[in-house]
């Protein structure tokens, strides 16, 4: 019986997702780096942020502990072009590429871009809400919409809905009951130091040490 070589047929579509990303991480790549102290090899940028996975301390640098390799490239070039294009602090978008990696480690091994879908960004919301605290989840939901939302625009991923399901955290002030209470309570200074302010106040400058008029 003959033997056929298995045929593998990937949709246009696909095949261009999987350019575009190739693209974009060739174009950032080169581009001039953030810093003088940033090495682009390194998974550890000066004062941008760490390529690690979700929930590792920035002070852990074990091997391990990195992003698998397969997201590297395009998480690199992703946090790069956010960084020159707004300036500001990448650590929920470091969140977002990490809950991403944690979501499809967990059910493919791998991470592939140009295949992602509603439900790994479902798995990524989920794994941040593990790892992370109620306002870094919330934070990472907003900054996984972003990246969604980049990779259509870029034509890197088909197009599809998602939300966050994070709701913004209630500020702990605004809290009622005793806990809310207590919150309060304990942001207001003691009763001594309320009336040591006021003794200060109530004196002519002339008799106030330097520490009092500090």
């Amino acid at each position: 019986m003959a033997e056929y070589n298995v045929l593998l047929f990937t949709p246009k579509h696909e095949d261009e997702h999987t350019k575009n990303i190739k693209a974009f991480v060739e174009l950032v790549s080169a581009a001039p780096e953030l810093n003088g102290k940033i090495d682009y090899q390194s998974y550890y940028w000066h004062r941008i942020g760490n390529f690690t996975k979700l929930g590792v301390g920035s002070k852990n640098r074990e091997t391990k502990n990195r992003l698998h390799e397969s997201i590297v490239p395009f998480a690199k070039a992703y946090i790069k072009y956010k960084q020159i294009k707004s300036g500001a602090s990448m650590y929920a978008n470091f969140y977002a590429i990490r809950s991403i990696e944690a979501a499809c480690i967990k059910a493919y091994q791998t991470v592939n871009i140009e295949k992602l879908l509603p439900k790994d960004f479902d798995q990524a919301a989920q794994e941040a809400k593990n790892k992370l605290g109620e306002g870094a989840a919330y934070q990472a939901g907003i900054k996984l919409n972003s990246l969604r939302a980049f990779l259509i625009e870029h034509k890197m991923i088909k197009p599809f809905e998602w939300k966050s399901p994070f709701s913004k955290p209630k500020d702990k002030k605004d809290l009622t009951g005793e806990a809310g209470q207590a919150y309060r309570e304990n942001k207001m200074p003691d009763e001594e130091a309320i009336m040591a302010m006021a003794e200060i106040f109530s004196k002519n400058v002339t008799l106030l040490s330097l520490r009092d008029i500090f």
